[in-house]
């Protein structure tokens, strides 16, 4: 039990580290499906449609398969309509769904879990809205066994932590967002102030007397002045 907890702070500070570092998420889901016991771990988002999605941060699921899923087997997935009902931050396994023999017969079970020696997979919502929802999840193997309740209490330890990080890197994505979106703006308002001067130009103005002309000359003289200041 000691050695868990020592694991599970670990990974709690390395979780928000990756917050803060999205570098840091491939490390941080190796560390999660060990932890929670597993093959592969991913973030990524679902629609409600269960046809389109796209993952975030994948570790151990090969490109190819990542690609299959979203592309292909998507739709065929016959576990995704629960995540529109679970409760935020609750795990959920195959059985919690649907008979487990039942998922077995599946297309999407034959065609790529099976391939992939997946057996099972615990799953969280993180967030979700009207037309997607955001989950994190750790995928199964043969050697692992289908889910537990060991399997389920290790995922409530760090659900909370994962979808807090997550809210926290989107919240930084949009801040970047809004500053390159700001230095875009003053870029185009410097490319209008210097159309302005060639049109000023063109009908005869002299600089000082354009009306761009004249905001510039202040800008110059404040520029001058605090360059000539007395330190």
């Amino acid at each position: 039990m000691h050695d868990e907890q020592q694991r599970l702070s670990r990974l709690i500070t390395d979780v928000y580290d990756a917050a803060l570092n999205p570098s840091f998420w491939v490390d941080v889901l190796r560390s999660a499906a060990g932890f929670v016991g597993g093959m592969a771990a991913s973030v990524y988002f679902k629609s409600t449609g269960n046809d389109t999605g796209h993952p975030v941060h994948v570790f151990g699921i090969e490109p190819h398969y990542q690609l299959l899923y979203f592309d292909k087997y998507a739709k065929y997935d016959p576990t995704s309509t629960g995540y529109f009902f679970a409760e935020i931050e609750a795990p959920m396994a195959v059985a919690d769904i649907m008979p487990y023999d039942e998922f077995l017969a599946t297309r999407f079970y034959r065609e790529w879990v099976a391939p992939q020696g997946m057996v099972d997979s615990t799953n969280v919502v993180l967030d979700r809205s009207a037309t997607r929802a955001a989950c994190f999840v750790v995928f199964r193997h043969q050697r692992n066994g289908i889910v537990d309740d060991a399997t389920r209490r290790r995922m409530r330890l760090i659900a909370p932590h994962v979808r807090r990080a997550t809210l926290i890197g989107r919240l930084i994505d949009h801040r970047e967002h809004r500053i390159v979106r700001f230095v875009w703006m003053m870029q185009q308002q410097v490319a209008l102030i210097e159309h302005r001067k060639e049109i000023g130009l063109s009908h005869g103005f002299e600089d000082g007397d354009r009306p761009m002309g004249r905001v510039t000359q202040r800008v110059e003289t404040w520029q001058f002045d605090k360059r000539h200041q007395h330190p």
